[in-house]
């Protein structure tokens, strides 16, 4: 980016793995916004798992998004997975990214 540019919005994304990251930068490219990773963050905690993925990706977005007072994204395709050929599902991304952006 030019000296002198507007900085990008940060996203905080619920990892730290280089090929979630990679996914996601696939699947949110057309938006305006810096990704980040929990790299950047090493003292944020995610809470304890839950029963539902649903309900894992909104707890841990929420986590983060206190934590370090940006937006934040989370998933958790679990068994999942291997269905969606390791692609997280866009309605599951959808509902946890207006959640964090919300709060």
């Amino acid at each position: 980016m030019p000296a002198g540019s507007p900085s990008l919005p940060e996203l905080v994304l619920a990892t730290s793995n280089p090929g979630k990251l990679k996914e996601f930068r696939a699947l949110l490219g057309d938006l305006s916004v810096e990704l980040r990773t929990l790299d950047a963050f090493p003292e944020v905690r995610l809470p304890e798992e839950a029963d539902e993925y649903e309900a894992n990706a909104v707890d841990k977005a929420r986590a983060i998004a206190d934590a370090v007072g940006r937006p934040a994204l989370a998933d958790d395709s679990g068994i999942e997975v291997a269905a969606r050929a390791g692609r997280p599902t866009a309605s599951a991304m959808a509902r946890a990214l207006s959640t964090a952006l919300a709060s």
